[in-house]
This record gives C-alpha cells, sequence and structure tokens, in this order.
C-alpha cells in the first residue's frame, strides 16, 4: 500500500503539469542503478506541498529545480561574488552558466541576472539548508516568479550541458 497518494494533483490543471514536470525530473537526473533517495525523497516531499499543503507553485518549482541541481552534483556558489568575497548587496548578479555570484563592481559580461537581497536569501536557503527546513520559507509572489525563471534557466543549461556531456 502507498504511503501517500497525490489525486489531489489532477483537480488543478498547473499542479497537474508541475506533478508530471517533477517526475520528468526525477527520470532525467536520477543515477540509473542507484536508489537516489533524496531525489525521490525530495519529489515527494514537492507533490506533497504542492497538493496537500497549497503551497505557491512558483515556489515549490523554484525549490525543487534548484535542488534537484544540487542533488546531482551542480549547486551554484552562493557563499560570495567570486571575484572580490563581497557577502551581500542591494543587487548582486548570478551567472546562470557558472552557478556563481558576482557583485555590482565585479560584473563585467552583462550576461549575467540581477538577483535583490529576497533572491539571494531565498537562493542560499534552498542550496545550503537541511533538508527537514528546505520548505520553510515563504517570499512573496511575484519573487517567487522570478525565482522560478531563474532556477528553470539554471536546469535548463544543466540539461543543455548533461545533453553534451552524453553525447561526447
Amino acid at each position: 500500500m502507498p504511503e501517500s497518494v497525490f489525486f489531489g494533483a489532477g483537480s488543478d490543471i498547473e499542479v497537474l503539469s508541475l506533478s508530471q514536470y517533477f517526475c520528468e525530473l526525477a527520470s532525467e537526473f536520477a543515477v540509473s542503478g542507484e536508489k537516489n533517495e533524496e531525489l525521490l525523497r525530495l519529489i515527494l516531499n514537492s507533490l506533497h506541498f504542492l497538493t496537500k499543503e497549497k503551497r505557491n507553485p512558483s515556489l515549490i518549482k523554484a525549490i525543487t529545480e534548484l535542488r534537484v541541481a544540487v542533488i546531482s552534483g551542480y549547486a551554484p556558489d552562493l557563499v560570495a561574488c567570486e571575484n572580490c568575497g563581497k557577502f551581500e548587496d542591494n543587487v548582486m548578479f548570478f551567472m546562470i552558466d557558472s552557478g556563481s555570484l558576482c557583485c555590482v563592481e565585479c560584473e563585467k559580461n552583462g550576461r549575467a541576472r540581477a538577483i535583490d537581497r529576497t533572491l539571494l536569501s531565498a537562493m542560499r536557503h534552498i542550496v545550503y539548508s537541511k533538508f527537514s527546513s528546505l520548505y520553510s520559507f515563504e517570499i512573496p509572489e511575484k519573487k517567487a516568479r522570478e525565482l522560478e525563471e531563474i532556477t528553470g534557466q539554471k536546469l535548463d543549461d544543466l540539461d543543455e550541458s548533461k545533453s553534451t556531456d552524453d553525447i561526447e
């Protein structure tokens, strides 16, 4: 008998499509022949918070995507500016391709994504927190959508690099 059933996923098209997407992530990033316990725990908890707790779908998607990157060994370095070591400023820049931070003074390439303190704090929480407190924060809806866009870009970048690695 299953421990959890997610019948509620079918009652809302957004929840249903996100549930399917989470299953695709599990399939894409699971390591063949391994138990993948941490990845499966993440997916199950995300489904729970999406269907049972009715949490913000954009936030749950962002949490899931960024933590999948961490579990898969692609954790971004969000500690400080990669060049000068500045920990935080009103605006920092996240470089999707390298997964690192730059401050305003060091950002030179123009390809980095500007993130404010709220987004940086949320990203740090997702990357560095213990699993037991992973879902224990909220951010405004607009910020959740911005975060979802950033994590989606990061995961797309990872997926592209994984595909390239598979070809070589």
